[in-house]
This record gives structure tokens, C-alpha cells and sequence, in this order.
């Protein structure tokens, strides 16, 4: 049950990435510093309002980060 949440999270957070950071400057002409801005805002409030222990929070936003860049990786030209 743990590891299916660490996963919706993590895949929460690929997503948001995504969007903060590639999607939303290159198409709406957003400010970096504003897009990232948003990130943060944005998971923040999910990691509060989350019912989970601090340690999912934490494994669910690393897997995040390392999914994010292996997207990347295979992304990019």
C-alpha cells in the first residue's frame, strides 16, 4: 500500500515538473523564476495535505526527481 502511494506521488511530481519547468516556459512565455516558484507552491501544499509519513514524502520526491531526469534523458534530441 506504501509503495502504490510513493508511486502516485512520484508520478504527481513527474508530472509537475514537466510542467513547471519545460512545458510552461517554452509555450506561455513564463518566467523560470515564476514557473518554479509555482512548483514549489504546488508541492508544498500537496506534501501538507498528504496523510502520509515524512519518509514517503521524502522517497516519493526523490523517486520524483530521478523519474524527471531519466524523462529528460530520453526527451531530449
Amino acid at each position: 500500500m506504501i509503495a502504490i502511494r510513493m508511486a502516485i506521488y512520484s508520478l504527481a511530481m513527474i508530472v509537475l515538473l514537466f510542467l513547471t519547468i519545460i512545458l510552461l516556459p517554452e509555450t506561455l512565455k513564463i518566467n523560470v523564476n515564476i514557473s518554479i516558484g509555482l512548483f514549489v507552491l504546488i508541492v508544498t501544499i500537496f506534501l501538507k495535505v498528504s496523510n502520509n509519513k515524512w519518509w514517503v514524502n521524502i522517497v516519493s520526491a526523490v523517486l520524483g526527481l530521478v523519474g524527471f531526469m531519466v524523462l529528460i534523458v530520453l526527451l531530449s534530441p
